[in-house]
């Protein structure tokens, strides 16, 4: 049964510190109330990619300069990034670029470092179906939240509870009995926002994000 705010008891909207000791107030769980201004589900895909090989960069076998005891990308692999028809998603950034591609279960980035800089590889897993074995097992929790919004409640009930997802053993995964945690992402103002996240336990890699909630803080007056 979710705990209930005292009936009677006066909230105020809270600054960055507790107005009584002057606490710094952060994050969520920092409020003893919040008021849910909005939660918006993040679509799992149906193929997770995995946190990428961790610690394991691969370098261009042509480029001479780099002198790296790092693994070589494989030839075929490189030939798929200067292949003009192959679909590649691009992200930027102010000083990086990332390209995208798919190969034999695994995705490969290559990073490239200013203009004619340096590229650097690096590969993720990817897990067939991950999706579809997250979204039933988070849903009860993403409903419970879409159902506060607007509502006062105690951050105490806002606690992500305790799931178990059935991953083959070939995906690698290693997950605590609380994979479910809240990242706080920004806020404007009162305004604030934090991000779900399924983690993996070893690492604290995020594995998905599956949704965003937005709140504002409360105190007790």
């Amino acid at each position: 049964m979710e705990r209930q705010v005292v009936e009677g008891a006066e909230t105020i909207q809270a600054s960055d510190k507790c107005y009584a000791c002057r606490r710094g107030l952060e994050c969520l769980f920092d409020f003893p109330v919040v008021k849910v201004t909005g939660f918006k589900r993040i679509q799992v895909p149906t193929d997770l990619v995995l946190p990428r090989d961790r610690g394991v960069i691969f370098v261009d076998p042509d480029n001479k300069s780099i002198k790296s005891i790092n693994w070589e990308v494989p030839k075929e692999v490189k030939a798929l990034f200067d292949d003009d028809t192959v679909v590649k998603e691009q992200k930027l950034s102010d000083f990086m670029t990332v390209d995208l591609v798919n190969f034999e279960g695994y995705q490969w980035g290559r990073q490239r470092f200013g203009k004619g800089g340096e590229s650097l590889y690096h590969r993720a897993k990817i897990l067939p179906g991950g999706g579809d074995l997250i979204r039933p097992v988070v849903e009860p929790f993403l409903s419970k939240l879409e159902g506060l919004v607007g509502q006062e409640i105690a951050t105490a009930d806002l606690k992500p509870p305790a799931v178990t997802f059935d991953f083959s053993s070939e995906a690698g995964l290693i997950l605590s009995s609380k994979p479910l945690h809240f990242q706080e992402d920004d806020y404007q103002d009162t305004q604030r926002r934090v991000d779900l996240h399924i983690y993996s336990h070893v690492d604290c890699r995020s594995i998905a994000k599956i949704g965003e909630l937005s709140y504002e803080g409360r105190v007790y007056a």
